[in-house]
């Protein structure tokens, strides 16, 4: 539907912006929300990796930004504790991501209902 359908373009848009950024493959989990990570002590466990695939490392890190609501400080505060070393480009990367994470879940939710 037309719904879908500017969600699937504004998808396309940004990942167009994102070709300029060298890609950073790793295994990523695809699926991380809070009911796939477990806090216990000053440990973390995460689990559910039916969809473990390659892809961009800051598709997971905007799936977390997301499923945890952190505002700019916190995932500014994320983006400095992963990273040794900050570019500049990280926070764009971030921010497109985060929209595509939206899209998928939006597309993904809208099909499974």
């Amino acid at each position: 539907d037309d719904k879908n359908l500017n969600i699937i373009n504004k998808s396309k848009t940004i990942f167009k912006k994102l070709k300029k950024y060298e890609k950073d493959l790793v295994l990523s989990h695809f699926d991380l929300n809070p009911k796939n990570i477990i806090f216990k002590k000053d440990k973390i466990f995460i689990i559910d990796w039916e969809y473990a695939g390659t892809n961009d490392r800051f598709f997971d890190l905007a799936s977390l930004c997301i499923e945890f609501k952190l505002n700019k400080k916190e995932e500014k505060i994320v983006l400095n504790s992963y990273f040794k070393t900050k570019k500049d480009y990280h926070k764009i990367k971030l921010k497109h991501y985060k929209i595509i994470y939206d899209s998928f879940c939006k597309l993904w939710f809208e099909a499974n209902i």
